[in-house]
């Protein structure tokens, strides 16, 4: 069955993707629907907690945001979201809302897949006597993959101490000699397109990205 597109939402979707806590607190209480979608399905409080923002996040929930909305493309709940950046704080407001954590994406996965892979966001579901997603559904599920030579090379003009969220190994999945590291997720993972850049979707982040 179709979904049928909400009234346009942009102006406070943008307002949240830049992190804007005090123009988002003027335009809901102007009266921005808080669970209306931009034109091309994004919810608002999916950005939010993508982009890591909680006192926003917060500010959507008190003002009544679907703790449950998934985004057209992906189908990323706001869980989703903040499991696949790893945005403890944000999952914290979010848990507080008692979200599905059954729901999966466009691709079968759940906000429980995405948080088995990060240790750091895992007590969140774990105390929730969530059952963690084994290595073996990880990897066929695309959440994580096995570590390759590319990952631990290091650019020449570039020096730097630490390594990319994406392609550090994940202690609770690797062992020595065999290592796992995130698949990074990003607008590939569009329903309507596939020639969208990984550039372009971390940059936006599934959020505001449109193709041109």
């Amino acid at each position: 069955m179709s979904r049928t597109l909400p009234r346009d939402n942009g102006v406070l979707c943008r307002a949240v993707a830049a992190g804007d806590q005090e123009l988002v607190a003027s335009l809901l209480s102007s009266g921005s629907n808080v669970n209306e979608a931009s034109s091309d399905g994004k919810y608002p409080l999916v950005i939010a907690a993508f982009q890591g923002h909680a006192e926003i996040a917060k500010q959507l929930l008190e003002a009544n945001a679907d703790v449950n909305v998934a985004n057209m493309s992906t189908g990323w709940t706001p869980c989703h979201a903040a499991a696949i950046r790893g945005h403890g704080k944000v999952l914290l407001y979010l848990m507080e809302q008692q979200p599905d954590l059954s729901l999966k994406d466009t691709m079968g996965r759940t906000a429980v897949d995405f948080a088995s892979a990060q240790d750091s966001i895992w007590p969140y579901f774990g105390v929730l006597k969530c059952q963690r997603t084994s290595k073996e559904n990880l990897i066929r599920l695309d959440v994580i993959r096995k570590e390759e030579e590319e990952d631990l090379k290091g650019s020449e003009s570039e020096q730097v101490n630490e390594r990319p969220r994406s392609t550090k190994p994940l202690s609770y999945y690797s062992r020595p000699g065999s290592s796992y590291v995130l698949t990074e997720q990003s607008t590939k993972n569009e329903l309507s397109s596939k020639s969208k850049s990984v550039t372009a979707a971390v940059a936006y982040g599934d959020i505001l990205y449109e193709e041109r």
